[in-house]
């Protein structure tokens, strides 16, 4: 695990309280430890964390998770994390505008926030980015809604999310899937 903190990641941290600090280093730490093929990448102002492609570069389509300022000009770190949601395909040539009837598993770029920033007493939701922006939420889901949901789409009755970690390491081991998926 890398020990100094990305330029991008110090500076968000500078404007939380000690014990924010610790919650947030706590996920980063989370994150660089599940697999030795996790980088960190520090950008401006965002730090983002994927699969290795060289010395200091993350495939893009192989990221799982970034910390990002709060809002532009406000320098608060903002989780966002790839999780599972359930997609809609479309049915087909000669079906018209229609989609199919069952619900399949796509990957959504998703804000975990609580509604105290970053103080794990308080309630954790989740923000869903569907569209191509990530300026603007579609959709937001308590933590029980979406265990109930994962264990639809994923067919995994043992997921329990009870905190940001649970959530994490959902990102982490889907992550992990699609690792696998391109090596094979």
């Amino acid at each position: 695990m890398q020990d100094s903190l990305p330029e991008s990641l110090s500076k968000l941290l500078g404007n939380i309280s000690t014990d924010q600090q610790n919650y947030v280093l706590e996920a980063r730490k989370q994150i660089l430890g599940f697999d030795d093929h996790i980088i960190e990448v520090g950008r401006t102002t965002s730090t983002e964390y994927g699969l290795r492609k060289g010395e200091k570069q993350i495939y893009k389509t192989l990221m799982c998770a970034k910390f990002i300022p709060f809002h532009r000009g406000v320098y608060r770190p903002k989780l966002l994390l790839l999780l599972p949601y359930p997609k809609r395909e479309w049915a087909g040539q000669g079906s018209g505008r229609t989609y199919k009837r069952e619900k399949v598993k796509g990957l959504t770029w998703v804000e975990a926030s609580h509604t105290k920033a970053w103080d794990q007493n308080s309630q954790l939701k989740l923000y869903f980015y569907t569209g191509k922006s990530q300026s603007r939420y579609s959709s937001v889901m308590d933590l029980t809604p979406y265990e109930s949901m994962c264990h639809l789409l994923l067919g995994k009755e043992d997921l329990k999310f009870t905190s940001l970690f649970d959530i994490i390491n959902l990102a982490l081991n889907e992550w992990k899937l699609q690792v696998d998926e391109r090596d094979q």
